[in-house]
């Protein structure tokens, strides 16, 4: 898990990563899609996500 974070800092600020996080918990796992998306779109969709 740890090295999902780490090949996530470039892509995600914290905020996004506390987001991530929260929706992990509740058993929605999307780290592995953030990790092939196109570091453009990854603030967007983590932000429309936290809505839902």
């Amino acid at each position: 898990m740890n090295n999902l974070i780490k090949k996530n800092t470039d892509k995600m600020s914290i905020h996004e990563q506390k987001i991530v996080t929260l929706i992990e918990s509740h058993g929605i796992n999307i780290r592995d899609l953030i990790c092939v998306m196109n570091k453009n779109l990854v603030c967007g969709f983590v932000n429309t996500l936290q809505y839902y």
